[in-house]
């Protein structure tokens, strides 16, 4: 049974876990790129409406993200835009991998997001260049001018303007060169996982499990994410102690 729990409590961070988790990802960086207004704001301010540490929400909300991407539980006041929502969940996922030391599951999610980063940034400078084709707008300029594409981009120059967003478009293939890169390295890592997918099942099956250990009953809406990691790291070195425990007593009986 040990061993069954074990292997149940480690889906939730599996590469299966981490591949459904990209999937159900909405990325929206491309159209915050081209709507965003001159005024920034630290990232502290944009995320004030949302949850964003696992100590803040229960598990039943975290399920609720994982597994139907549904973040309305993330909201803390207000009506935060999805984008601020998807972001808080990045957030809450990562230190979910952080509290239950899911090294390489973390390395693979950083790839699917470094695919998304790139799949975001390729879309934004071939929008900001057809735009230029079209009438010139000094705001996709100065897009191109922040993505790196330092040209004078003046449509007064005739035919210079037309060659240098040619040559943004020539030189923008190596982005895509660079996600085709990243995404062979994600589906190698997560090829044997793809047909894998975290239920609601799997975390009632190992609320059960770690209820017994606890001696009392563990409810997804009352116990936070930290708690419930705390709860998992706990119930996990327990079972290798006893399997060190039990590997001992066979060694001993062997050489009798």
């Amino acid at each position: 049974m040990n061993r069954f729990v074990i292997w149940l409590r480690n889906i939730v961070t599996t590469p299966a876990a981490i591949v459904q988790y990209i999937r159900a990802r909405t990325v929206v960086f491309t159209l915050s790129k081209l709507g965003r207004s001159n005024t920034k704001r630290s990232e502290k301010d944009q995320l004030k409406n949302v949850y964003t540490r696992c100590h803040q929400i229960s598990l039943a909300t975290f399920i609720q993200c994982l597994i139907h991407s549904n973040y309305t539980g993330l909201v803390a006041r207000g009506n935060p835009p999805e984008r601020q929502r998807a972001q808080a969940w990045d957030l809450l996922y990562m230190e979910y991998c952080d509290l239950s030391n899911a090294t390489s599951q973390k390395r693979i999610l950083a790839i699917g997001r470094e695919v998304g980063m790139l799949e975001s940034k390729l879309l934004t400078v071939r929008t900001a260049v057809l735009v230029l084709s079209i009438r010139y707008s000094q705001r996709m300029a100065d897009l191109l001018h922040r993505n790196g594409y330092r040209y004078d981009l003046d449509p007064k120059s005739g035919q210079k303007y037309i060659d240098e967003l040619s040559s943004i478009v020539k030189k923008s293939k190596v982005i895509s060169i660079a996600i085709k890169q990243k995404r062979f390295e994600y589906d190698e890592m997560t090829a044997k996982f793809k047909n894998e997918k975290v239920t609601e099942q799997y975390f009632e099956e190992l609320l059960v499990e770690l209820s017994r250990f606890m001696a009392f009953r563990l409810n997804a809406n009352e116990l936070t994410v930290t708690e419930f990691v705390a709860i998992q790291n706990r119930f996990d070195r327990e079972c290798k102690r006893m399997e060190r425990e039990s590997d001992k007593i066979k060694a001993k009986t062997r050489y009798r």
